[in-house]
């Protein structure tokens, strides 16, 4: 949790949403990305290693639980790999802060076939609304809501098979990473934390 305060040190969207992608430093300011790796560089400062590295470890293990529950021999990190902070108040932006649109993951962004969302804080706790729903492909109607926890792990197929949303947070702010997977080593994200 303290490493992605880190990754928003030098952004934070215009609206309710901001993403700071751990593979290509991109950091959410204002309505659009910057580099944050390139910003810290040029300001003679780096992310913490130890904290650089118990992510990578995060990564890793949650690489192989799926392997393991899906029954699968290979299994490589796609992009994207990314924090996520959505609050309450502000009003969208841009189409990317409309986080509350049914979608689907490989319709959005191609690269991979399973999708982990690791929860960093608590529904009701810590924000209220920005539920996960699974909805019906045929209907739209909401058939399953997952109400996140601090530390749930959250695993899905990321196709046709799988579309959703999460509810508008109408209250505190909701803290993700996600973390995507594919099974085709050409579509692997080689690139590691730095």
């Amino acid at each position: 949790f303290r490493f992605r305060c880190g990754g928003f040190t030098g952004g934070g969207g215009s609206g309710p949403v901001s993403i700071f992608d751990t593979a290509s430093g991109a950091v959410s300011r204002g309505d659009k990305f910057v580099q944050l790796y390139g910003m810290l560089e040029e300001d003679g400062k780096y992310l913490n290693k130890s904290k650089l590295a118990t992510f990578q470890s995060v990564v890793d293990r949650v690489g192989e639980y799926i392997k393991t529950k899906m029954g699968l021999t290979m299994l490589y990190p796609a992009a994207p790999a990314f924090f996520s902070e959505i609050k309450s108040g502000p009003e969208a932006e841009q189409l990317n802060d409309e986080y509350w649109h049914v979608h689907i993951d490989t319709r959005q962004y191609g690269s991979f076939i399973y999708t982990a969302l690791l929860y960093l804080n608590s529904h009701e706790e810590d924000y209220s609304g920005g539920e996960f729903v699974f909805v019906d492909r045929k209907t739209g109607a909401a058939q399953q809501t997952i109400q996140p926890k601090a530390g749930m792990l959250l695993v899905f197929t990321s196709g046709e098979e799988n579309p959703h949303h999460i509810q508008k947070v109408t209250e505190g702010t909701r803290y993700a990473v996600t973390i995507s997977w594919t099974c085709a080593k050409q579509a692997q994200n080689s690139r590691r934390l730095p």
